[in-house]
């Protein structure tokens, strides 16, 4: 095999790489998948039904439930433009809801951004879905410390303080993050680079 016939090949598998799906998903179909609470705020454990069920302790410190050191590993910066998102549901009903619900933390070495995308909407009996895009404007930032932020990330945690004081029992499922869908210019543009590299390996053949 020639040089540049090496070339072509590491560039299509670069270009393959660079847009394989490598989204992550937590699904608790037979355990809690590394993800943890902070303690004594919170209690959790896995469902037969294949979820976490949170139960809050304290009616002084917030309970939130952070995703493993697994998923931040290596940090998030490759993520940007992608969709975090959760289900969550209330086990039985309360009288008064917490607007803390669904505020999402990145924690890093350079600082911390949050986000809640539970804005006026508390969970309710039925499963619901609350996402958020990891782009600048959704966490009122700017594009540069969010991909610091993202490029140095230590943890990731969500709240789950839905009820005000210790009372509240909840549901979560299909924690995930995926990946930003290319634009069709994307595609079109290394398309292009491969066929014109293509095209100089046959000339060299």
């Amino acid at each position: 095999m020639s040089r540049l016939q090496t070339l072509l090949s590491v560039a299509l598998l670069a270009g393959v790489a660079t847009h394989a799906n490598a989204d992550l998903a937590y699904t608790f179909d037979s355990d809690a998948q590394g993800f943890t609470v902070n303690v004594p705020a919170g209690e959790l454990s896995h469902e037969a039904g294949g979820y976490l069920r949170i139960k809050d302790l304290t009616g002084d410190t917030n309970v939130s439930l952070i995703l493993p050191g697994s998923a931040v590993a290596g940090g998030w910066l490759s993520y940007v433009g992608g969709t975090l998102s959760f289900d969550a549901r209330m086990e039985s009903p309360i009288d008064s809801y917490w607007p803390e619900f669904g505020t999402i933390t990145l924690s890093s070495t350079v600082g911390s951004l949050a986000v809640d995308v539970a804005v006026g909407d508390a969970p309710g009996l039925g499963w619901a879905t609350y996402s958020v895009v990891l782009d600048a404007a959704n966490w009122s930032t700017s594009p540069e410390v969010l991909a610091s932020v993202l490029a140095n990330l230590q943890q990731v945690d969500i709240s789950m303080e839905a009820g005000n004081g210790p009372i509240e029992l909840l549901h979560i499922d299909n924690v995930t993050l995926s990946t930003a869908v290319p634009e069709p210019g994307t595609w079109a543009m290394s398309l292009m680079g491969l066929m014109a590299l293509g095209w100089a390996v046959r000339r060299r053949a």
